[in-house]
């Protein structure tokens, strides 16, 4: 019976440790990843991911071994998270990041960066160049005794000049994420994670993406003229099709300046008589989600301990009754 009893004892001793320390250890196995903003005084900020409320110690060094480096303590930024400074002209090959005993090494080139000047170019994304959605054109056809009214929604660029445009589909009729243009895709997706990140470095991370993304779909844009200054849906689009329009404006062949829009189509069917209307927004949100699946794993193992080791005591205790 005491034999029994200790190895009970043992166990749940076993599946304490695990819950513990375990989690601790996944973590500290993902703080290898920062990323840098540059402040315009010269200065850089190093956000370390799931970091932002923990207290940690770095330091930064030419060399990858960290044996003999002066470690400080963290500071915290205007947003009471935990960060990492360097100095205007200083500059390093490596940062340490150090946690109790664990301590892990960020190549600092081989970060992502960005500057306080293209931080403010992303949040006036869709703002650049005013427009007015509202607007709208119908058209009425027939089939055979039924009368079809289509309505189209429109782009209408409301300040003066000349502009160009291309829209990239994003979503088709069936809400399905389509890849004809994956860097669509990812621009639309992570300007929704923008406006719901949670911490500055999935904030900066999902900028930069924003940034790099923009910049290629200008890049690769085969530019129409925007009759009128208008930018009209496609016609055969159909209910939750999503696009991104890149819009620019032009003088004298030259760009002056380029925003994005979006435009999201509906439809609705009366009896007797269908009636398309197709209608745009200026900002559309798509869902975000994101597991740590490493944490479900171990949480999942350290539950099936926990069933196991409460099993063997009731029938412990049923031994012990006979």
């Amino acid at each position: 019976m005491k034999k029994s009893v200790l190895k009970l004892t043992s166990l749940l001793l076993i599946t304490i440790f695990a819950i513990t320390i375990i989690p601790i250890a996944v973590r500290a196995a993902s703080n290898s990843d920062g990323i840098i903003l540059e402040k315009a005084n010269g200065e850089k900020i190093i956000y370390v991911k799931d970091m932002k409320t923990t207290e940690f110690k770095y330091a930064f060094s030419d060399s990858e071994d960290s044996t003999g480096a002066t470690f400080v303590t963290a500071s915290k930024d205007t947003n009471n998270e935990f960060v990492a400074f360097m100095e205007k002209g200083t500059s390093a090959k490596y940062m340490f990041v150090q946690v109790e005993e664990n301590t892990n090494t960020i190549e600092l080139a081989k970060q992502k960066s960005i500057t306080e000047d293209e931080i403010k170019e992303v949040e006036k994304l869709t703002k650049n160049i005013g427009v007015e959605t509202t607007g709208s054109e119908s058209s009425i056809s027939k089939d055979g005794d039924t009368t079809i009214t289509t309505t189209n929604g429109k782009i209408t660029i409301t300040d003066e000049g000349s502009y160009e445009y291309q829209i990239f589909e994003v979503v088709d009729k069936n809400s399905s994420t389509k890849t004809p243009n994956e860097t669509a895709v990812d621009l639309y997706s992570q300007l929704a994670k923008l406006e719901n990140a949670e911490g500055m470095y999935n904030k900066l991370l999902a900028e930069i993406t924003i940034r790099d993304d923009f910049k290629s779909l200008i890049e690769k844009a085969e530019w129409k003229e925007a009759k009128k200054n208008e930018i009209k849906q496609p016609s055969d689009s159909q209910k939750d099709e999503v696009f991104v329009v890149v819009i620019r404006e032009v003088k004298d062949g030259k760009t002056v300046r380029t925003d994005v829009q979006f435009m999201t189509t509906g439809r609705k069917d009366d009896e007797g008589v269908e009636k398309t209307s197709k209608e745009v927004t200026k900002r559309t949100k798509l869902p975000v989600t994101g597991e740590n699946l490493a944490l479900y794993l171990v949480f999942g193992v350290i539950i099936l301990a926990i069933i196991i080791l409460i099993v063997k005591m009731r029938k412990a205790k049923q031994d012990e009754e006979k």
